[in-house]
């Protein structure tokens, strides 16, 4: 048999125990919403590929105004 647990070595171990089912409890309880989370996350990222385009065409349209007033010189938020 095992020699019994020093006072400190008991308390780090009901201490550890403590740790491990609160790990346990929160995984639990958050996986779900993190799936749900993640569902949100797969629609979102169709209308940021919409967004992109039009993100580029406001930039051409941005940078034709810029070159129409002030020539060929560059946009300051390209610097």
């Amino acid at each position: 048999m095992s020699e019994p647990l020093s006072p400190v070595e008991d308390l780090a171990a009901a201490l550890q125990r403590c740790f491990d089912h609160a790990a346990d409890k929160a995984v639990n309880e958050l996986a779900p919403r993190l799936d749900r989370m993640d569902t949100r996350l797969d629609r979102m990222d169709g209308r940021l590929d919409r967004m992109d385009g039009r993100l580029d065409k406001q930039d051409e349209t941005l940078r034709l105004m810029w070159k129409q007033m002030k020539g060929n010189g560059k946009l300051p938020i390209d610097a």
